[in-house]
């Protein structure tokens, strides 16, 4: 990308609100392309292991997960950014790809755990370091006080109250549903 490029971001909003000024917006841009852009590559290194993003996130939960490695469903849910379908799709593709398996919960017999398989530690793995080595060549650019520097005012710009704001309507948005009782 050139500097051409990440002008072009912002330069309409310059020409059509030249009295708000732009460094609120072009902040945004910015960090909005970094995002697409590691987005796209993320998806594109966790390909190469046969996995979707979203489908090593999950396996990522679980392997974070004191061991043996196993959770409720609604605890995953939970944890991820979908809805308790989307959860359940990624779990059929997950088992049926023999990285996860669904165990009957001894602690209630009505529930199910979902468990790592040997081959989903090892998949996960393997995933998570690639993921952490394209990390670091993505930073490549940046030495380690600039990326200090940075990880410092990102870190400033999520506990400000407008984020915590939305984080909170965020997390409101994707708690399960607890059950009535019955």
């Amino acid at each position: 990308m050139s500097e051409d490029v990440i002008d072009a971001l912002v330069a309409p909003s310059n020409q059509q609100h030249p009295d708000l000024g732009v460094s609120s917006h072009e902040v945004i841009q910015l960090i909005t392309r970094v995002h697409i852009l590691e987005a796209a590559d993320f998806a594109r290194v966790c390909g190469q292991h046969g996995l979707t993003f979203g489908e090593w996130q999950l396996l990522a939960i679980l392997r974070r997960a004191d061991p043996p490695h196993r959770m409720k469903p609604t605890q995953l849910y939970g944890q991820l950014e979908l809805t308790s379908g989307g959860v359940t799709n990624l779990l059929y593709r997950l088992e049926k790809a023999g990285l996860v398996e669904r165990l009957d919960d001894p602690a209630d017999r009505r529930g199910t755990l979902v468990s790592l398989t040997a081959k989903g530690i090892r998949v996960c793995d393997e995933t998570h370091r690639d993921l952490l080595l394209r990390e670091d060549e993505l930073l490549g650019g940046l030495s380690e006080t600039p990326r200090r520097e940075l990880v410092g005012l990102l870190q400033t710009l999520l506990l400000s109250p407008a984020f915590h704001e939305l984080d909170r309507i965020h997390e409101q948005r994707f708690r399960p549903a607890t059950r009535r009782p019955r």
